[in-house]
């Protein structure tokens, strides 16, 4: 029991409203319990880790309180009474109770200033019934069912039905002034002002019917969030919206994309000198090439590559069996489809003979652009000496050649 003990911590959310934290309920719905039946701590540590758990549930009231300060307060505050609503600080009850107690003992009567009160008799005079005559409790049901009165003022004002009031202990930390309210939707970026995660951005994921939200840290790893389920519930007035500000990037000059540092023009690029460089002419000839490095796209010479006559006789004769195939087919045979694509192989391999022709490194390389871009109908009719020789880009075959070559024969044959 709390009530005998005078040394230990206990955790509360509104000391003003004796109000204390029990062990035997769960962190997520704790229980509020008066002190003598409150769990004590045996060190500020544990009680502290008891409201870091509150915290990581929603209860971001939750905070430890010495239980030696405790028991004088609860001898001295007054009981509650029945005109005492739960949202109310017992100090100001206490201080409406006295006044109106004054009024009591003075006599005086509010209406009329006069002692004993002449309303009554008034009221007969003038032929009115004294039931009709509102009552200052009545006045005062319609103050509270209007929210003018200047009870509300006291708590902090009432903005709209839909709102509830801040808590009396979450009042008297903010200095009893109300936090702005606005309406959050999903997607919504909050700052809460209490909590384990208070003044970290908050992401709005769900939003209920009263007001309420759930609301996530953004940027934060999960290991590093503190709450429970990775997400905590929060009340309109305990959270802050984050407005977006949209600004338009200024436009210096004409340029719309330049950023907003580039205050200077750029320069006037000119063309860097050109760097010429001599070939090794061992020989000395007269008119040696030369090539600048800079903008030159290619030498200003060409490595020879003469194709041998045994290929290109090769290459010759399958486009003189086309030409004649393709004659045979068009005069006599009238088969369109098949002169057609004798025309189209000729003309193919026709574009290989004369890039062989050249006798140059670059006719071999021009020979594989277009071997490579022909379809299977037309390189099945090359023969293999002529796709060696464009393949290997000129050179003659080796022994890494050779025994590729013996290789594919044996896997062939398996």
């Amino acid at each position: 029991m709390a009530s005998k003990q005078k040394q230990g911590y206990v955790v509360t959310r509104a000391a003003s409203l004796a109000e204390y934290f029990t062990a035997s309920a769960a962190y997520d719905r704790p229980t509020w319990v008066e002190l003598s039946e409150a769990t004590v701590y045996a060190s500020p540590d544990l009680a502290q880790h008891a409201a870091k758990k509150l915290w990581m549930s929603g209860s971001f009231a939750a905070k430890v309180i010495n239980i030696s300060e405790l028991m004088d307060l609860e001898l001295e505050m007054p009981p509650k009474g029945e005109d005492q609503h739960d949202d109310e600080d017992p100090e100001m009850v206490a201080a409406r109770q006295s006044d109106s107690l004054d009024d009591e003992v003075k006599g005086t009567c509010p209406e009329c200033d006069c002692d004993p009160c002449e309303c009554d008799d008034a009221a007969q005079a003038d032929g009115v019934p004294t039931d009709t005559i509102p009552s200052d409790d009545m006045e005062g049901g319609m103050d509270d069912m209007e929210g003018g009165g200047e009870d509300d003022l006291e708590r902090g004002g009432r903005e709209g039905e839909e709102h509830a009031f801040l808590h009396p202990e979450e009042l008297r930390m903010l200095g009893r002034k109300r936090l702005d309210m606005k309406e959050c939707k999903v997607g919504d970026f909050v700052i809460p002002n209490m909590g384990p995660h208070k003044g970290a951005k908050h992401e709005v994921i769900h939003v209920f019917d009263d007001g309420a939200m759930n609301i996530k840290p953004v940027g934060l790893r999960a290991k590093a969030i503190k709450y429970r389920l990775g997400a905590v519930k929060a009340k309109p007035d305990q959270v802050k919206l984050v407005e977006a500000e949209f600004k338009m990037p200024k436009r210096p000059g004409n340029d719309p994309a330049a950023p907003d540092e580039n205050d200077t023009t750029v320069a006037t690029m000119t063309d860097p000198k050109s760097t010429q460089v001599d070939f090794e002419d061992p020989v000395g000839t007269e008119d040696k090439p030369r090539t600048d490095l800079t903008y030159s796209g290619a030498m200003e010479h060409d490595e020879k590559c003469p194709c041998p006559a045994e290929i290109m006789s090769q290459l010759k004769a399958v486009i003189s069996d086309f030409e004649k195939a393709a004659k045979d087919n068009d005069e006599n045979m009238n088969d369109e489809t098949k002169a057609a694509f004798e025309k189209t192989a000729a003309s193919a391999l026709q574009q290989l003979a004369d890039d062989l022709a050249l006798g140059t490194v670059a006719g071999v390389k021009q020979a594989q652009i277009h071997m490579t871009s022909y379809m299977n109908p037309i390189t099945s009719h090359i023969p293999a000496d002529v796709t060696n020789f464009i393949g290997r880009g000129g050179r003659k075959s080796s022994l890494k050649d050779l025994f590729a070559v013996k290789w594919d024969n044996v896997r062939g044959t398996q």
